[in-house]
């Protein structure tokens, strides 16, 4: 569940959502499918809002809570278009938005070994002050093109594409539908009134109670005497660490 909690909080880092009386922002419901599934905006009464990530049908069986797969689960997770030119020596490739997320691109020339990239690295040496939101580079020609989204459990989309002859330029967009994979299930505790959910490993489960039963929140006993936002923070080390954490 460590994961799914992860995953959502990458996808959305940085987010920081208000809304003032603004002319033409509507009270109600807006959806978002750009970054996979249907993420719901609801804009409430009160200046309220609340993102809902994922929804749909469930089954309650005795004290389980089962929810109902997707029938629209995305099977292919990057959308590709091809520009044509016969006398481009190398093909150009656009890569729109690819975020915080790990992805790798391979080229293979006929049976040849694939060769694959870290997109970060090529972000690092292209544009390492990340001033553009896409990323654009260059490769070599090549008869097949290697897509590969990694998650944060370690499994890995692998995704083989043959290339027109004449490519000269690739637009990769993707749809990660971070919770379609997502195996959910739930239980209620009759004496606490709790009901978990959490995946199959059953690890780290959410806690919901009815909200009719919430209690309210506790305030800190124990706070820090100060704090910061600081922006590109590291100490003696961080960069090994990380170089090593990313190896493991």
């Amino acid at each position: 569940m460590r994961n799914f909690i992860w995953s959502l909080s990458i996808l959305f880092a940085g987010i920081s959502i208000s809304f003032a009386q603004t002319n033409g922002i509507e009270k109600g419901t807006y959806l978002s499918t750009n970054k996979g599934g249907k993420i719901k905006l609801n804009l409430l009464d009160d200046n309220k809002y609340e993102l809902v990530f994922y929804s749909g049908g469930y089954e309650i069986k005795g004290d389980s809570l089962v929810f109902l797969k997707s029938k629209n689960t995305v099977d292919n997770r990057f959308d590709l278009s091809f520009v044509k030119d016969k006398k481009a020596k190398k093909i150009k490739i656009k890569f729109l938005n690819p975020s915080y997320y790990s992805f790798y691109i391979g080229t293979q020339k006929g049976t040849e070994a694939v060769q694959y990239q870290r997109l970060s690295d090529i972000k690092a040496k292209v544009d390492p002050e990340y001033i553009k939101t896409d990323l654009d580079f260059e490769i070599e020609k090549t008869d097949f093109l290697y897509l590969v989204y990694e998650d944060y459990g370690g499994k890995s989309d692998v995704n083989k594409y043959a290339l027109p002859k004449d490519v000269s330029e690739i637009t990769i967009n993707y749809d990660l539908a971070v919770l379609n994979d997502l195996n959910l299930a739930g239980s209620f505790d009759k004496n606490t009134k709790e009901l978990k959910i959490s995946d199959q490993a059953g690890k780290d489960p959410l806690v919901f109670v009815n909200e009719k039963d919430e209690k309210p929140a506790k305030a800190p006993t124990v706070v820090p005497i100060e704090t910061q936002s600081v922006t590109n923070w590291t100490y003696p080390g961080k960069i090994l660490i990380t170089v090593l954490m990313e190896a493991q």
